[in-house]
């Protein structure tokens, strides 16, 4: 800036560098002004830790540089090497959660916490200082205190509210869901905590986790209890503050998992649930083994992997609980889980060549196949057929099947999938052989569809029934859905068919995604 050209203790005079003709020449500043920029100034502290001020004390200013910032607008400096070393201080000193505004930070420290018990739950769902505020500025960053947040504001706005949780694979995704559930469902009506036995449908909500995480979970590389699969989780609430009905919808299950595993992971959690809690009776009725004895359950160097400090069996039984809790029958899961175990041994079977047929294959092991079918419900020569071969259906009183190579029959097609059902009616009077390369089928086709649409019946049939009011919520959400159409959808496509643009496959996609049929069966009279 300039040279010194006095500092007295009570101003600095500054001769600037290049001055020209005009300018005001030495500059004197008050001291107190320049305490930063003096060579005898105190220096500035930590750029990364915001600076306290005088009424702060010395205690305050202590107590912030061991547990950080709670909010990290507040840092002087906000750049990355500011927000780790933020971030890393607070987790050494047991502060997991850092807010950033509105948002909250959470590091996942991998180990239980003791922050979400009842007595956290009663400190975070207390009334509000004022009824304008949605948050207390006095209190910590918390999950618990973004729910609050978002109840607040719901009651206050009389609109709905979303909470966003994203983050890389094992960052907490699964168990803030959770604990967000946890706080919703305990104050569903009022600012205290409910019982669960005053509200089945919270109880229906809470006991949907397990199954989730049971069916939709596994074990990856870089974490224990990955959701392998996206979810929107809706709460709904009546005019009075209370939990009436929920709604999940899934995006994304990550099929190929069911076939196919890498080194170092596990299949989803209810296969091993399943081969380690299984009652002496399902054993024998489902030939049922270690998950050792299954292909599906071991990676590729033929192991299978164990998660630490998870007992299988104990996991199996809390399933259970959940099944019954979400309305699902003692017959009903007894049926799942025979179908399940039908998975694991479809994965058994081996495919072989076929004696004096170049291009075709047979199976192998007969025994193991006529377990599967018969789990899965199937005539095993029926099973044996759709794995074998692929059928073309030419008309309505005929059905063509092309026998498979072994490459081929390691897997079925999703048109055998289709040609099973059909030729159950009426079986296949005709074979032609076809050659390796004009086949891409997999023989794991059959069993991902089966298992998607296992878990596609849990996850609607956990909220299947409700009551009235869940009846007249969801015909709302229709009927709001509707209008997204006729003023987005159809509108543009009035717009553009005014301008001679030929919308004929657009308007087919419109009319696919119209909820007509569904507002129709409930609006009609004679419904």
């Amino acid at each position: 800036v300039g040279d010194v050209l006095s500092n007295d203790g009570k101003t600095l005079t500054i001769n600037p560098k290049e001055s020209k003709p005009g300018d005001c020449g030495p500059v004197s500043i008050p001291r107190e002004l320049t305490a930063p920029f003096s060579a005898s100034a105190e220096p500035l502290g930590d750029p990364l830790k915001p600076q306290s001020s005088a009424q702060d004390g010395l205690v305050g200013r202590e107590q912030r540089s061991e547990e950080g910032v709670e909010d990290l607008a507040s840092l002087d400096v906000l750049h990355e090497p500011a927000i780790l070393h933020n971030l890393t201080t607070r987790c050494d000193a047991s502060k997991y959660y850092t807010s950033v505004g509105d948002v909250l930070l959470a590091v996942n420290p991998f180990k239980p916490l003791d922050c979400y018990g009842t007595d956290s739950i009663q400190a975070y769902s207390k009334p509000l200082a004022s009824p304008q505020t949605l948050v207390e500025v006095d209190d910590p960053p918390h999950i618990f205190k973004v729910a609050r947040a978002a109840v607040r504001s719901m009651r206050t706005e009389k609109k709905s509210q979303a909470i966003l949780i994203s983050g890389e694979s094992g960052a907490g995704k699964t168990e803030s869901t959770k604990h967000i559930l946890h706080f919703l469902t305990h104050c569903a009506s009022g600012d205290g905590p409910r019982r669960m036995s005053e509200a089945p449908v919270e109880e229906k909500i809470m006991a949907s986790n397990p199954v989730l995480e049971a069916f939709g979970n596994a074990k990856t590389v870089h974490n224990n209890n990955s959701s392998r699969f996206g979810k929107f989780f809706q709460v709904q609430y009546n005019n009075n503050d209370t939990i009436v009905g929920a709604k999940v919808l899934i995006y994304l299950l990550e099929r190929s998992r069911v076939a196919k595993i890498g080194p170092g992971e596990r299949n989803y959690h209810v296969f091993y649930q399943l081969c380690a809690g299984a009652t002496a009776e399902q054993r024998q009725a489902f030939d049922l083994g270690p998950a050792t004895a299954f292909y599906y359950l071991t990676s590729p160097d033929g192991i299978v992997e164990e998660i630490p400090n998870v007992d299988d069996a104990r996991e199996f039984s809390t399933l259970l609980a959940a099944l019954k809790s979400v309305g699902i029958s003692a017959t009903e899961t007894n049926a799942i889980m025979q179908c399940l175990a039908g998975i694991l041994h479809l994965g058994n079977i081996q495919m072989v060549p076929k004696a004096g047929a170049e291009n075709a294959s047979v199976v192998g092991n007969m025994e193991t196949l006529q377990i599967a079918a018969g789990l899965l419900g199937f005539e095993f020569i029926t099973l044996e057929i759709a794995l074998t071969t692929k059928g073309l259906a030419t008309s309505r009183s005929s059905c063509y099947s092309i026998p498979l190579t072994p490459h081929q029959g390691g897997g079925v097609h999703l048109d055998s999938i289709r040609t099973l059902q059909h030729c159950t009616m009426q079986p296949p009077t005709t074979h032609y052989p076809i050659v390796m390369e004009e086949a891409s089928v997999a023989r794991d086709a059959l069993a991902k569809s089966i298992y998607t649409r296992i878990f596609d019946y849990l996850v609607k049939k956990s909220f299947e029934k409700n009551s009235l009011e869940q009846l007249c919520i969801n015909y709302s959400n229709e009927k709001l859905h509707q209008l997204f159409i006729k003023a987005v959808i159809e509108g543009e496509l009035k717009l553009y068919a005014e301008e001679g643009i030929n919308v004929a496959d657009c308007a087919k996609n419109a009319e696919k995604v119209s909820n007509k049929a569904f507002l129709a069966a409930l609006e009609d009279r004679r419904g």
